[in-house]
């Protein structure tokens, strides 16, 4: 019996349609990282948007409240004032 002969159909050796579906498999990925890529970069500018917006908001807050914070203690040095001038009045008074 000779064994230098093939056992197999030359077609079953054939590995260009393994290779074929490999590439297409591939290709595939390649665009679905792609898609993937371009979805992440929509939602860094996204991200990067609201955090500047945040950012200006806070900024916005902070400044009302110092605004807030300034007029209270103004508020608060005008009826100390008016609580001495009120203590020396009552004091002239009796």
């Amino acid at each position: 019996m000779n064994t230098d002969e093939p056992t197999k159909d030359p077609a079953e050796y054939e590995t260009k349609p393994v290779m074929e579906l490999i590439l297409e498999r591939v290709n595939a990925i390649g665009d679905e990282v792609t898609a993937v890529r371009t979805e992440l970069t929509a939602f860094r500018a996204e991200f990067q948007q609201f955090k500047e917006d945040t950012g200006r908001n806070f900024d916005r807050v902070y400044n009302s409240l110092e605004i807030i914070n300034n007029d209270f203690l103004k508020i608060r040095t005008d009826i100390l004032g008016h609580e001495k001038r009120l203590r020396d009045l009552e004091r002239k008074a009796s």
